[in-house]
């Protein structure tokens, strides 16, 4: 699947082909394609801490955040088995 084309964008947004949502951006559409219907949408990072999955690090990184505000001092993720990535050190 191509990414449209800057001129094909409306000033309501980019409309997802396999959805009904509409992103601002093609940097955002990339980002939601991945996330939601490729790749991206395997949760294969689980919290330590609270169980949560993620399919993205970056997410888990915003999520990790909140427990460091609560004073934990080590947050980590494990990568969930049988998922395509590799480890990753956290915080």
């Amino acid at each position: 699947m191509s990414a449209p084309s800057k001129h094909l964008k409306e000033t309501s947004g980019i409309q997802c082909p396999q959805c009904p949502k509409k992103l601002k951006n093609i940097k955002t559409w990339k980002k939601h394609i991945d996330t939601i219907h490729g790749a991206g949408s395997i949760k294969k990072y689980e919290c330590l801490i609270c169980f949560a999955k993620y399919g993205r690090m970056d997410n888990f990184k915003v999520h990790a955040k909140k427990h460091l505000a609560d004073g934990y001092t080590d947050v980590n993720c494990r990568l969930i088995p049988n998922t395509p990535a590799k480890e990753v050190q956290v915080i």
